[in-house]
């Protein structure tokens, strides 16, 4: 029972690594070069939908990993 606990707080806690890092990336000064000429990222590309998509397939893979009957129980 400590066990799938522990996983899941494993997981939790690298998720949240993974989307801090994602989140300071969004935020870096663009290049010398995109700064004259203007920015070369794509501007409708929105963090929260990579993070929604982060999101539902870390959980599809837990409960995968560790399914849960009604009850509860595994």
């Amino acid at each position: 029972m400590q066990s799938w606990r522990a996983v899941l707080t494993l997981c939790t806690l690298l998720l949240l690594a993974v989307m801090t890092n994602m989140a300071c990336a969004a935020y870096r000064k663009p290049p010398f070069n995109g700064s004259i000429f203007g920015k070369r990222s794509r501007g409708d590309l929105n963090n929260a939908d990579i993070k929604y998509a982060m999101c539902e397939a870390v959980w599809d893979t837990c409960s995968q990993w560790f399914p849960i009957s009604q009850d509860g129980a595994q």
